[in-house]
């Protein structure tokens, strides 16, 4: 259930309240959201923003902000679901996602989503566009080259000048899995290993940078040749 609540809220004139049901089930969901026309953000950098807290009844009970983009021919374009970065704080937290909207994009979508038995409150939502800052387009520019690279170690088939980059501790995260960014190269040397053949194309969409950090929003269309067989995949990933 969404209520509005004018008492607890962050800014004090009006927050939601997404709140579980009286007798929940193993494991209730809840979600609000908003979907709308994406035809002035075609091509734009939005950023979709929430003050968001939780009530935890259980270790698991956490909230999620997300934002997605429909393209034609039932294609998702932007996505961001924070699977990787679950809310779970019970003070009042600034969350905040985006990206670049495709230039065929149809509409977008956003909310807020509720997953087990905690109360979870939703306030001063905003989603706008957002332009770039000189040194985050400099940026942008750095990392598409670096992510260049990356495609053509996998198109060449020599990914260990590659893996060698990669920090001791990084990982891939996907939803609640996780594993080392040493795995993902070693699953990958494995298969060029046993003919197999990658391409790879990886577009930059947004450089977010806040001190020495930076948070890298891809896009990429990748394929895979085996056996005889090919396959093609798309994906988004949030690289921080």
């Amino acid at each position: 259930v969404a209520e509005i609540r004018h008492e607890g809220c962050k800014a004090g004139s009006g927050c939601v309240a997404l709140l579980p049901p009286a007798t929940p089930s193993s494991a209730p969901f809840g979600n609000i959201m908003q979907a709308f026309s994406a035809e002035q953000f075609r091509g734009k950098t939005v950023r979709l923003r929430a003050w968001i807290r939780v009530d935890k009844a259980d270790a698991g009970d956490h909230a999620q902000m997300w934002l997605r983009v429909d393209r034609p021919g039932m294609q998702m374009g932007l996505f961001d679901n924070m699977g990787d970065r679950p809310i779970t704080s019970s003070e009042w937290v600034n969350y905040e996602i985006g990206g670049e909207v495709e230039a065929d994009a149809m509409s977008i979508n956003i909310g807020v989503m509720s997953i087990g038995k905690a109360r979870v409150w939703v306030d001063d939502a905003t989603f706008e566009i957002v332009a770039a800052t000189p040194q985050e387009t400099a940026a942008r520019e750095e990392f598409q080259k670096l992510y260049a690279r990356i495609d053509a170690a996998y198109q060449s088939g020599t990914l260990d000048e590659i893996a060698a980059l990669a920090l001791p501790d990084a990982q891939v995260a996907s939803g609640a899995m996780r594993q080392p960014m040493s795995a993902v190269f070693a699953a990958a040397k494995e298969e060029l290993g046993k003919g197999a053949k990658f391409s790879s194309r990886t577009t930059v969409n947004q450089v977010r940078l806040s001190g020495d950090d930076a948070v890298v929003s891809t896009k990429s269309e990748a394929g895979i040749t085996r056996a005889g067989s090919h396959s093609d995949y798309e994906s988004t990933s949030r690289d921080t």
